[in-house]
């Protein structure tokens, strides 16, 4: 009696979100029954919830030692695994659920974005659509496959979806930034009104309006009104902002640290590297034209583009940054051991390549340049640069999710971030230029088969002209970037911040422009 008493206690925190409160109680009642393997799921599940994956791996094997036959609770240690980079055992969990238990829905969505997050499109798409087999209305799964179909370019599949979505469940709001990102409001303009009607009537969340704000100042925008098209962002952001706990002295703190560790680093040491896979890293500012050149690289024969990965960042965290500071004698060690090298290929052997070239284009790697060349001595590091302003401009206009990306919501921020990447970026050039390529947007405007030329050359790879011809490219694109990346080169993005001067007036003034 005293134990199920304690149960609905647990169950009843989880239910409320309250993960801390329910990890508490839960671990009292496991100290009194350390046999019960449902308490060993549950508090694996609540440490799940507060993102330890390491330790909720430990609960889940726990429970399996007790009973080696607990489908859910294998389901759940493979979504650990998922969310550790540790793709193969994820896998070979997910199959032997699925071999036990064919119609467990869930097993069949985590499956399909496991499958998604390795650019393995054609089966995501396969068990996204076998999980909607077994519960059709499932939105998890729907927008799912909405979102493959857009990174593959294939707009109309896309947009069939995210219509299903919308009748099931209208509130579900990142659908119509899903569709505004596809969608040209110059020949469809009713989706403003639809967007207009729900902020109107609907009772929303804060991030629900963000996503509503930021779809309608991106109407507004095609519209050519930028007035109205600014004051949308402007609410967007604003709200954003508010749900954030962003500090930008934390990125100051670690870019001076950075800077410190390698003020008198002998980089001419490290050249050689016993992997046959050459990386080309392609860095810069977000909407600097990163998407593009992946797009005109990864058309080459020899060269695959793998998107935007997160690992770089995050096996430096893991390894050698305390306290939002580099970690010099962690550093060293890990130089010595090459233990982030190893794991950034052993994740990287998770995804089919049938080259030898990968590109990993993830533009805050910019940050890590110093440690990608001691790391990986034969990459290519590709510095993707757009005029200042129309980059600024772009950011405050997008949406972004990571929570490194905190500074993208106000102008104050955006400036303060700018600069102080045009620092650090100067201190890299200084320390490895011969590395770096300089890839400007608008000069791939104005001279494309040179500039692409010469980008070839730099990744000492022969001319391929596939990559004159990119839009015609397959290679999944990731980020907001998909459909514009696919198109013909295009002038109309240059010196489109003109619109909006007035409106970001104070962001123009601190980089700069009166």
């Amino acid at each position: 009696m005293e134990y199920q008493k304690d149960l609905e206690i647990v169950n009843l925190e989880f239910k409320k979100k309250n993960f801390i409160n329910a990890k508490k109680v839960c671990k009292e009642i496991l100290a009194k029954y350390p046999d019960k393997t449902y308490l060993h799921n549950l508090y694996g599940l609540i440490l799940q919830k507060l993102g330890d994956y390491k330790e909720s791996i430990f609960y889940f094997k726990k429970a399996l030692e007790i009973d080696s036959h607990l489908i859910y609770t294998k389901h759940n240690l493979a979504n650990s695994y998922k969310n550790l980079f540790k793709y193969h055992l994820a896998e070979k969990l997910y199959l032997e659920v699925l071999a036990e238990k064919n119609d467990y829905q869930k097993c069949w969505y985590n499956y399909a974005l496991l499958k998604q997050i390795l650019n393995d499109y054609n089966n995501s798409i396969k068990f996204f659509q076998k999980s909607l087999e077994f519960e059709p209305n499932h939105v998890g799964s729907l927008f799912g496959l909405a979102t493959c179909y857009q990174h593959l370019g294939e707009k109309n599949k896309s947009l069939e979806v995210t219509d299903k979505i919308l009748k099931i469940n209208p509130k579900l709001t990142g659908v119509y930034r899903l569709i505004s990102s596809m969608t040209s409001y110059k020949t469809d303009s009713s989706l403003i009104s639809r967007i207009e009607e729900l902020l109107e009537n609907g009772t929303l969340e804060n991030w629900q309006k963000a996503d509503l704000y930021f779809s309608l100042s991106k109407g507004f925008d095609d519209l050519g009104d930028y007035k109205k098209s600014f004051e949308y962002c402007q609410k967007g952001n604003m709200l954003k902002r508010s749900d954030l706990e962003y500090n930008i002295s934390k990125d100051k703190k670690l870019f001076s640290s950075i800077k410190k560790c390698f003020e008198n680093f002998e980089f001419n040491k490290f050249s050689k590297s016993k992997h046959e896979i050459k990386i080309i890293f392609i860095v810069g500012l977000p909407r600097s034209g990163t998407s593009l050149a992946e797009q005109i690289l990864s058309s080459h024969k020899n060269i695959h583009g793998l998107g935007e990965l997160i690992y770089i960042r995050k096996l430096i965290f893991e390894n050698i940054v305390t306290k939002n500071e580099i970690n010099k004698k962690l550093f060293l060690n890990s130089l010595k051991e090459s233990k982030i090298t190893e794991e950034y290929f052993n994740i990287i052997s998770n995804y089919k390549l049938q080259k030898n070239v990968i590109i990993d284009k993830a533009p805050l790697n910019f940050i890590w340049l110093g440690f990608i060349k001691v790391f990986f001595p034969n990459s290519k590091i590709v510095h993707c640069t757009r005029n200042i302003y129309d980059t600024s401009l772009s950011i405050y206009k997008n949406m972004f999710e990571a929570n490194h990306l905190g500074w993208s919501f106000t102008e104050e921020e955006i400036a303060s971030f700018i600069k102080m990447y045009n620092d650090l970026m100067n201190f890299w050039k200084s320390k490895i230029g011969n590395n770096i390529y300089e890839l400007n947007y608008e000069n791939i405007i104005k001279d494309k088969k040179n500039e692409i030329k010469k980008l070839i050359n730099f990744c000492d790879e022969e001319m391929d002209d596939a990559c004159l011809n990119h839009k015609n490219n397959k290679t999944p694109i990731k980020t907001l970037s998909s459909f514009q990346a696919r198109k013909d080169l295009y002038v109309s993005s240059i010196n489109k911040s003109k619109y909006y001067k007035d409106s970001l007036k104070k962001l123009f003034k601190i980089l700069g422009q009166n």
